[in-house]
């Protein structure tokens, strides 16, 4: 079996990524989710529509409203 090359196993889906953390969190918009983790939602929105990476700053404040 040949082993995958790491851009053929990594899709970049940050859209996806915002919904389902949207789910967990039992918010209905980015407004509200972004009250939830300390982030404004024009960041969230700006990271949504792919025009701000996911940077470690923005996945420290999810990781620790999610804990």
């Amino acid at each position: 079996m040949k082993p995958e090359k790491p851009s053929e196993s990594f899709h970049y889906t940050p859209e996806v990524f915002l919904d389902r953390l949207c789910q967990k969190l039992g918010a209905r918009s980015l407004s509200a989710l972004g009250r939830v983790v300390g982030l404004s939602p024009s960041v969230l929105s700006k990271v949504k529509r792919r025009r701000l990476a996911v940077s470690s700053e923005i996945l420290l404040k999810i990781h620790e409203a999610t804990d």
